[in-house]
């Protein structure tokens, strides 16, 4: 497919259309860890059942509660992690044009040849 070299958007907090002020990351260590990567991170209880009925989370007003009926983050995060989606799926279109950047992407898409094929989502 072939797309112009220029990078245009009309949408809000967007470059003004028409300019390419687009600046990429120059750092590829921990600034491209995904917040998704960060909450997979934190430690995972022992469940004797499986399904973490067995665990128990205690909030500040001293409530049990099942883990397996504890959000496991709240709206801000949720917040962070569609925003980090949303803003890499915005930069991956905006820098395909770029020369080198597939390049790039292929590097780091060694580890996704262990992951299943992706399934073409037909709700969108």
């Amino acid at each position: 497919m072939q797309r112009s070299g220029k990078r245009t958007t009309d949408g809000p907090g967007w470059p003004s259309a028409g300019r390419n002020d687009f600046v990429p990351p120059q750092d590829h260590g921990d600034a491209v860890r995904a917040r998704l990567e960060d909450i997979h991170a934190a430690p995972v209880p022992g469940a004797g059942t499986g399904d973490y009925s067995d665990v128990t989370a205690i909030d500040a007003d001293g409530n049990r509660i099942a883990r397996n009926r504890v959000s496991q983050f709240d709206d801000a995060a949720m917040r962070d992690l569609m925003r980090q989606a949303v803003n890499r799926l915005y930069t991956f279109h905006l820098r395909l044009d770029e020369p080198g950047f597939l390049d790039e992407i292929a590097v780091r898409m060694r580890a996704a040849r262990r992951w299943d094929d992706p399934k073409l989502d037909r709700s969108l």
